[in-house]
Protein backbone atom coordinates (compact mmCIF):
# COMPACT_ATOMS: atom_id res chain seq x y z
CA UNK A 1 0.00 0.00 0.00
CA UNK A 2 2.88 2.28 0.96
CA UNK A 3 4.30 1.79 -2.60
CA UNK A 4 1.09 2.63 -4.25
CA UNK A 5 1.55 6.50 -3.12
CA UNK A 6 5.20 6.57 -4.09
CA UNK A 7 3.96 5.33 -8.01
CA UNK A 8 1.37 8.47 -8.53
CA UNK A 9 4.31 10.67 -7.55
CA UNK A 10 6.87 9.23 -9.73
CA UNK A 11 4.45 9.67 -12.54
CA UNK A 12 3.14 12.78 -11.76
CA UNK A 13 7.05 14.24 -11.54
CA UNK A 14 7.46 12.40 -14.82
CA UNK A 15 4.41 14.17 -16.30
CA UNK A 16 5.90 17.35 -15.14
CA UNK A 17 9.29 16.82 -16.26
CA UNK A 18 7.59 16.53 -19.87
CA UNK A 19 5.17 19.12 -19.65
CA UNK A 20 7.87 21.40 -18.71
CA UNK A 21 10.09 20.10 -21.57
CA UNK A 22 7.63 20.24 -24.07
CA UNK A 23 6.57 24.21 -23.06
CA UNK A 24 10.51 24.97 -23.03
CA UNK A 25 10.94 23.32 -26.58
CA UNK A 26 7.76 25.37 -28.19
CA UNK A 27 9.46 28.28 -26.57
CA UNK A 28 13.04 27.81 -28.21
CA UNK A 29 11.14 27.52 -31.18
CA UNK A 30 9.12 30.18 -31.12
CA UNK A 31 12.41 32.97 -31.08
CA UNK A 32 12.04 35.50 -33.70
CA UNK A 33 14.56 34.88 -36.05
CA UNK A 34 17.98 37.11 -35.88
CA UNK A 35 18.34 39.20 -39.09
CA UNK A 36 21.86 40.19 -40.73
CA UNK A 37 22.93 42.78 -42.67
CA UNK A 38 23.44 41.87 -46.28
CA UNK A 39 25.50 43.92 -49.01
CA UNK A 40 25.70 43.25 -52.40
CA UNK A 41 28.10 45.94 -54.38
CA UNK A 42 28.39 46.25 -58.46
CA UNK A 43 30.78 49.27 -59.50
CA UNK A 44 32.24 50.10 -62.89
CA UNK A 45 33.38 53.16 -64.19
CA UNK A 46 33.01 54.49 -67.68
CA UNK A 47 36.04 55.34 -69.92
CA UNK A 48 34.44 58.94 -70.06
CA UNK A 49 36.75 61.50 -68.88
CA UNK A 50 34.67 64.97 -69.25
CA UNK A 51 32.30 63.99 -66.32
CA UNK A 52 31.95 60.79 -64.10
CA UNK A 53 29.70 57.63 -66.13
CA UNK A 54 29.34 54.69 -65.11
CA UNK A 55 27.56 52.31 -62.57
CA UNK A 56 27.97 52.55 -58.53
CA UNK A 57 25.20 50.18 -56.64
CA UNK A 58 25.00 49.01 -53.19
CA UNK A 59 22.23 47.50 -51.99
CA UNK A 60 21.47 46.43 -48.35
CA UNK A 61 18.81 43.61 -47.28
CA UNK A 62 18.31 41.36 -44.24
CA UNK A 63 19.17 37.31 -44.03
CA UNK A 64 18.14 34.98 -41.52
CA UNK A 65 21.23 32.73 -40.57
CA UNK A 66 19.93 29.32 -39.12
CA UNK A 67 20.26 27.92 -42.34
CA UNK A 68 16.81 26.02 -42.19
CA UNK A 69 14.80 25.69 -45.19
CA UNK A 70 12.41 27.49 -43.85
CA UNK A 71 14.66 30.17 -43.89
CA UNK A 72 16.02 29.70 -47.33
CA UNK A 73 12.79 30.30 -48.86
CA UNK A 74 12.09 33.48 -46.58
CA UNK A 75 16.04 34.31 -47.52
CA UNK A 76 15.03 34.55 -51.32
CA UNK A 77 12.03 36.75 -51.10
CA UNK A 78 13.68 38.91 -48.25
CA UNK A 79 16.73 39.58 -51.28
CA UNK A 80 14.26 39.81 -54.34
CA UNK A 81 12.23 42.41 -52.41
CA UNK A 82 15.33 44.54 -52.13
CA UNK A 83 16.14 43.85 -55.68
CA UNK A 84 12.31 44.52 -57.03
CA UNK A 85 13.60 48.48 -57.32
CA UNK A 86 15.39 47.66 -60.36
CA UNK A 87 12.47 45.91 -62.36
CA UNK A 88 9.69 49.00 -61.75
CA UNK A 89 8.47 48.53 -65.83
CA UNK A 90 8.76 44.35 -65.33
CA UNK A 91 9.13 42.29 -63.01
CA UNK A 92 12.40 40.46 -62.55
CA UNK A 93 14.22 37.83 -60.96
CA UNK A 94 17.33 38.72 -58.50
CA UNK A 95 19.58 36.35 -61.02
CA UNK A 96 17.93 39.17 -64.34
CA UNK A 97 18.56 42.00 -62.24
CA UNK A 98 22.51 41.22 -62.32
CA UNK A 99 22.61 40.85 -65.62
CA UNK A 100 20.84 43.99 -66.11
CA UNK A 101 23.59 45.85 -64.45
CA UNK A 102 25.99 43.79 -66.75
CA UNK A 103 24.53 44.75 -69.98
CA UNK A 104 23.98 48.56 -68.81
CA UNK A 105 27.84 48.59 -68.00
CA UNK A 106 28.53 48.08 -71.26
CA UNK A 107 27.33 51.55 -71.95
CA UNK A 108 30.43 54.17 -71.88
CA UNK A 109 27.71 56.73 -71.64
CA UNK A 110 25.56 55.09 -68.76
CA UNK A 111 24.78 56.66 -65.47
CA UNK A 112 23.67 54.95 -62.28
CA UNK A 113 23.95 55.49 -58.93
CA UNK A 114 21.55 53.66 -56.25
CA UNK A 115 21.67 52.89 -52.56
CA UNK A 116 19.25 50.59 -50.92
CA UNK A 117 18.91 50.65 -47.31
CA UNK A 118 16.33 49.15 -45.09
CA UNK A 119 14.60 49.39 -41.59
CA UNK A 120 13.41 46.54 -39.96
CA UNK A 121 9.63 47.67 -38.71
CA UNK A 122 9.22 44.34 -36.76
CA UNK A 123 11.03 40.73 -36.99
CA UNK A 124 9.15 38.24 -34.79
CA UNK A 125 8.44 34.34 -34.91
CA UNK A 126 5.48 34.38 -37.26
CA UNK A 127 6.95 37.86 -39.99
CA UNK A 128 9.08 40.01 -40.92
CA UNK A 129 8.12 43.46 -42.22
CA UNK A 130 11.03 45.74 -43.70
CA UNK A 131 10.85 49.37 -45.49
CA UNK A 132 12.65 49.82 -47.80
CA UNK A 133 14.82 52.78 -48.82
CA UNK A 134 16.22 53.76 -52.21
CA UNK A 135 18.48 56.97 -53.15
CA UNK A 136 19.35 56.43 -56.98
CA UNK A 137 20.58 58.96 -59.59
CA UNK A 138 20.95 58.85 -63.84
CA UNK A 139 23.49 62.16 -63.49
CA UNK A 140 20.66 64.50 -63.94
CA UNK A 141 17.92 63.69 -61.17
CA UNK A 142 18.48 62.00 -57.61
CA UNK A 143 14.89 59.64 -57.15
CA UNK A 144 13.87 58.67 -53.40
CA UNK A 145 11.22 56.75 -52.77
CA UNK A 146 10.31 54.00 -50.23
CA UNK A 147 8.32 50.57 -50.27
CA UNK A 148 7.14 48.13 -47.88
CA UNK A 149 6.99 44.30 -47.48
CA UNK A 150 5.46 41.99 -44.65
CA UNK A 151 6.71 37.99 -45.78
CA UNK A 152 5.86 35.07 -43.66
CA UNK A 153 9.06 33.85 -41.94
CA UNK A 154 7.79 30.08 -42.19
CA UNK A 155 6.57 30.02 -45.40
CA UNK A 156 8.65 32.78 -47.24
CA UNK A 157 4.88 34.25 -48.80
CA UNK A 158 4.32 38.01 -48.43
CA UNK A 159 1.08 39.18 -46.07
CA UNK A 160 -0.28 41.29 -48.04
CA UNK A 161 -2.87 43.75 -47.54
CA UNK A 162 -6.20 41.85 -47.98
CA UNK A 163 -5.06 38.78 -45.49
CA UNK A 164 -5.56 42.01 -42.10
CA UNK A 165 -8.37 44.17 -43.55
CA UNK A 166 -10.62 45.08 -46.31
CA UNK A 167 -11.43 48.14 -48.59
CA UNK A 168 -14.52 48.72 -46.60
CA UNK A 169 -12.83 48.43 -43.43
CA UNK A 170 -10.10 50.92 -44.82
CA UNK A 171 -12.18 53.34 -46.59
CA UNK A 172 -13.68 53.74 -43.17
CA UNK A 173 -10.71 54.08 -41.42
CA UNK A 174 -9.17 56.61 -43.81
CA UNK A 175 -12.55 58.86 -43.70
CA UNK A 176 -12.19 58.68 -39.53
CA UNK A 177 -8.72 60.05 -40.12
CA UNK A 178 -7.26 57.41 -38.09
CA UNK A 179 -4.15 57.72 -40.22
CA UNK A 180 -0.95 59.28 -40.01
CA UNK A 181 1.65 59.96 -42.68
CA UNK A 182 4.77 58.23 -42.68
CA UNK A 183 5.67 59.74 -46.35
CA UNK A 184 4.02 61.52 -49.40
CA UNK A 185 3.98 65.48 -47.72
CA UNK A 186 6.04 68.20 -49.23
CA UNK A 187 6.29 71.95 -48.79
CA UNK A 188 3.15 72.84 -50.78
CA UNK A 189 0.90 69.32 -49.00
CA UNK A 190 1.49 69.28 -45.29
CA UNK A 191 0.06 66.78 -42.64
CA UNK A 192 -3.17 68.57 -42.00
CA UNK A 193 -4.06 68.89 -45.98
CA UNK A 194 -3.55 65.27 -46.03
CA UNK A 195 -6.84 64.66 -43.96
CA UNK A 196 -8.91 67.39 -45.71
CA UNK A 197 -11.87 65.27 -46.80
CA UNK A 198 -11.91 65.71 -50.54
CA UNK A 199 -8.76 64.15 -51.01
CA UNK A 200 -9.40 61.30 -48.41
CA UNK A 201 -11.96 61.04 -51.09
CA UNK A 202 -9.46 60.69 -53.93
CA UNK A 203 -7.18 58.35 -51.91
CA UNK A 204 -10.18 56.17 -51.70
CA UNK A 205 -10.84 56.30 -55.19
CA UNK A 206 -7.10 55.90 -56.27
CA UNK A 207 -7.10 53.09 -53.82
CA UNK A 208 -9.95 50.19 -54.88
CA UNK A 209 -8.80 51.54 -59.08
CA UNK A 210 -5.33 50.25 -58.07
CA UNK A 211 -6.75 47.51 -56.46
CA UNK A 212 -9.31 46.43 -58.99
CA UNK A 213 -7.14 46.94 -61.98
CA UNK A 214 -4.61 44.78 -60.34
CA UNK A 215 -7.02 41.57 -59.62
CA UNK A 216 -8.15 42.02 -62.77
CA UNK A 217 -3.99 41.28 -63.93
CA UNK A 218 -3.94 38.09 -61.18
CA UNK A 219 -5.29 34.54 -60.80
CA UNK A 220 -7.37 33.57 -58.20
CA UNK A 221 -4.59 32.93 -55.63
CA UNK A 222 -3.85 36.58 -55.98
CA UNK A 223 -0.11 35.61 -57.39
CA UNK A 224 0.87 38.32 -59.87
CA UNK A 225 0.59 36.64 -63.42
CA UNK A 226 4.14 36.02 -65.04
CA UNK A 227 6.37 33.12 -66.10
CA UNK A 228 8.02 32.77 -62.63
CA UNK A 229 6.34 31.44 -59.83
CA UNK A 230 9.22 33.28 -58.00
CA UNK A 231 8.32 37.13 -59.23
CA UNK A 232 5.30 37.81 -56.92
CA UNK A 233 6.52 41.09 -55.53
CA UNK A 234 5.27 44.23 -57.28
CA UNK A 235 7.08 46.93 -56.16
CA UNK A 236 4.20 49.43 -56.47
CA UNK A 237 1.38 47.68 -55.44
CA UNK A 238 -0.67 49.04 -52.95
CA UNK A 239 -1.06 45.62 -51.39
CA UNK A 240 2.07 45.61 -50.25
CA UNK A 241 2.17 46.75 -46.05
CA UNK A 242 4.58 46.84 -43.04
CA UNK A 243 3.57 45.85 -39.72
CA UNK A 244 5.14 46.71 -36.65
CA UNK A 245 3.46 46.31 -32.74
CA UNK A 246 1.21 49.32 -32.80
CA UNK A 247 0.60 50.40 -36.66
CA UNK A 248 -0.31 48.68 -40.36
CA UNK A 249 1.83 50.45 -42.83
CA UNK A 250 0.10 51.01 -46.34
CA UNK A 251 1.88 51.89 -49.57
CA UNK A 252 -0.44 53.51 -52.73
CA UNK A 253 0.51 55.73 -55.30
CA UNK A 254 -1.06 58.79 -55.80
CA UNK A 255 0.02 61.63 -58.13
CA UNK A 256 -0.75 64.39 -55.22
CA UNK A 257 2.13 62.35 -52.69
CA UNK A 258 5.73 63.59 -53.29
CA UNK A 259 7.37 61.34 -55.42
CA UNK A 260 3.86 59.90 -56.17
CA UNK A 261 3.12 57.69 -53.29
CA UNK A 262 1.97 57.43 -50.09
CA UNK A 263 2.58 55.34 -46.42
CA UNK A 264 0.49 55.89 -44.08
CA UNK A 265 0.20 54.50 -40.82
CA UNK A 266 -2.89 52.89 -38.99
CA UNK A 267 -3.27 52.12 -35.13
CA UNK A 268 -3.77 48.27 -34.58
CA UNK A 269 -6.87 49.30 -32.80
CA UNK A 270 -8.81 50.73 -35.50
CA UNK A 271 -8.64 47.59 -37.33
CA UNK A 272 -11.15 44.58 -36.70
CA UNK A 273 -10.52 41.30 -37.17
CA UNK A 274 -12.91 39.41 -39.45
Amino acid sequence: MKKFPYGIIVIALFSLYLLLFVSLSDIVKSEAPILTDTVYRFEKEGDCTDRWRGISIEIHYPQIQSGSDADYITNIALRDTAFSFFGDLEELTYEEVINLFQEESKDPDFIDVTKIEYEVLQCTEDYVSIIFSVEAGDGFRVYCTRYVATIDVKTGQYIHLQDVTDMEQLAQILTDNHFEVVAGTYFELHEEDVHEPEYITQYIADFENEINERDMNQPDDGVIKCSDTHRHYYLYSCKNIGMDEDYLYIYFRDSLAFEGYFIFKIPWKYIKAD
